[in-house]
């Protein structure tokens, strides 16, 4: 019996070994996708295509690495690809928004057909802090003088952060945005409607106006009034953070719910069933291509942030917010976004 008992262990190594040695081999002549829900131009876009550039150094292999852009939707048309549709076999992976934790607990599964706790996380690459920012020729300079003076602003879809965040504060914080939604793609055909004056105010990542603004930044053309993120940026050190805003109860809860969007602000996820050595590889892979100097240091001359989050960091968020979400919040919420 001890004899058998071993045979069976040493046969397990053996299988342990050979699966291994079978994964190690997976990736060699084949294609890594990486599906971004943006347009090309976008800083969703523009940081899946500079880990494109990188990751496939790191995987045993050598795998060629191709970025696809899937628009509609706040990128729900991209994640429901990925959660129904994609190979799941660790050949595509993919770049939701940064509002994942909300769209999912606010809006109901008809909406997105994907659960985010079942998407199989590689890490964040940066926790990227949100802002609203106004045109200086807008009147406004603080997030007090928002809530006298209208200010249109431009945003995409009524699903993206660029449309949620300004309308979730008109309703519960009194601010006076006049939201003109529906551009398309990215925020690159907002940013010429505020230089042709036909909008005076946008929403988005800083990093976004760090990477295809840099002189609106450098010269003061845009004013950031409030910012979105567990910490103020260290640009933007007197700009208040939503939960500085919040007076009540219910404010702080449902900005807690936006705040968890930060630490997904750029992450990437693999379909459900991904075998495990695949995920083991992809998520090696992508954590050594953030703690590479040289790619580190290239990426943040070109203004991009890198901070990267493990997968289990995002996941634990995800428990988070399902425990701590309250029903009575979420119901405040849906109207205020309902999609027409």
């Amino acid at each position: 019996m001890k004899k058998l008992g071993q045979f069976a262990a040493a046969l397990l190594a053996v299988c342990a070994v050979a699966a291994e040695a079978e994964a190690q081999d997976f990736y060699k002549g084949k294609r890594l996708t990486v599906i971004a829900g943006s347009g090309v131009g976008g800083s969703y876009d523009l940081y899946a295509r500079l880990l494109a550039d990188q990751i496939g150094k790191f995987i045993p292999g050598n795998p060629n690495v191709v970025v696809e852009n899937r628009v509609g939707a706040g990128s729900r048309l991209a994640m429901n690809y990925l959660y129904r549709q994609a190979p799941k076999d660790g050949t595509v992976i993919g770049l939701g928004t940064n509002l994942l934790p909300f769209d999912q607990f606010v809006f109901p599964e008809a909406a997105r057909q994907y659960d985010i706790a079942k998407f199989q996380y590689l890490g964040n690459m940066a926790s990227l802090n949100g802002v609203i920012a106004v045109w200086h020729t807008a009147g406004v300079k603080t997030f007090e003088d928002i809530k006298k003076t209208e200010v249109i602003l431009g945003a995409n879809s009524r699903v993206s952060e660029t449309y949620i965040i300004p309308a979730v504060l008109n309703a519960i914080a009194g601010t006076k945005f006049k939201i003109v939604h529906g551009f398309p793609g990215n925020v690159s055909e907002i940013d010429l409607a505020i230089e042709r004056g036909e909008v005076l105010a946008r929403g988005g990542s800083w990093a976004s106006f760090r990477i295809s603004q840099p002189e609106w930044v450098k010269s003061g053309k845009i004013i950031p009034i409030i910012q979105n993120g567990s910490k103020r940026h260290p640009d933007l050190p007197n700009v208040p953070l939503l939960i500085d805003v919040a007076q009540t109860d219910e404010q702080r809860a449902i900005f807690n719910l936006l705040m968890s969007g930060s630490v997904f602000s750029r992450a990437f996820a693999a379909p459900p069933e991904v075998p495990a050595a695949q995920m083991a590889i992809l998520r090696k892979a992508f954590m050594d291509s953030l703690a590479d100097k040289a790619f580190v240091a290239m990426a943040e001359s070109r203004g991009f942030e890198i901070s990267p989050s493990s997968h289990e960091e995002l996941e634990k968020v995800i428990a988070d917010v399902q425990k701590t979400v309250k029903p009575e919040f979420l119901a405040k919420i849906r109207p205020i976004l309902q999609e027409k």
